[in-house]
């Protein structure tokens, strides 16, 4: 989602700069950019990255699931419902053009909220998730020795983290490892031994061993 969201930010950019010259400035002067900026720029701004950080959701969904369909499958899914977003959102733009008004704006608007709303419940549930196996995989590691209680209680809050990662860099980069851990022995779990999970939570462990006596 954060890197569908930011590629289309960058589109978005350019073509807010693009619109805000040559069809509002180059139209109405000051008066029409200050309107369009409103209306694209303020109200509208983050359209392209909902849109987009939906085929993030698809590849998420393709990386993260076992079997050949998914794969295929779920990218192509996430592109449709950007591609239905989009068009509705044009949809309700070219409506509110041909003299729909306040209405018209007030649906479109409605509508892009609806999508922004969608994306961040999604993205809260995420987080919700990652919380969930955090504690589910990181409490044998206290047992092995790689986390101290505490540290596995804060990595398991997310007011825990955000408090522990300001205090030093050391803690940042620590419960950083503490989160990627809990999703490589998710993916071990779910995957298998692709891409290396096996060794690569060995190297998570030892880096979380080295750091730990300091956080």
């Amino acid at each position: 989602m954060v890197y569908g969201a930011i590629t289309a930010l960058g589109f978005a950019a350019t073509e807010n700069v693009l619109y805000l010259y040559f069809v509002g400035y180059g139209d109405g002067g000051y008066g029409s950019l200050l309107i369009l900026f409103v209306l694209r720029v303020i109200l509208g701004g983050w359209g392209h990255a909902v849109y987009t950080a939906f085929i993030g959701v698809g590849f998420a969904m393709a990386r993260l699931r076992p079997g050949r369909a998914i794969k295929i499958v779920a990218p192509l899914l996430g592109w449709m419902v950007a591609v239905a977003l989009h068009a509705l959102h044009n949809s309700m733009a070219t409506l509110l053009v041909s003299g729909f008004g306040l209405g018209g704006l007030a649906a479109t608007l409605g509508i892009d909220w609806l999508g922004w709303g969608i994306a961040l419940c999604v993205a809260a549930w995420a987080i919700l998730r990652e919380r969930r196996w955090i504690r589910a995989y990181l409490q044998d590691e206290v047992a092995l020795g790689t986390l101290r209680y505490a540290q596995f209680q804060t990595a398991g809050s997310l007011r825990g983290q955000v408090g522990a990662r300001m205090r030093s860099k050391e803690a940042r980069r620590f419960y950083e490892l503490c989160s990627e851990l809990a999703q490589k022995k998710h993916q071990l779990a779910v995957l298998g031994d692709e891409r290396g999970n096996t060794a690569r939570i060995a190297q998570l462990r030892a880096e979380l061993q080295r750091l730990a006596p300091g956080v």
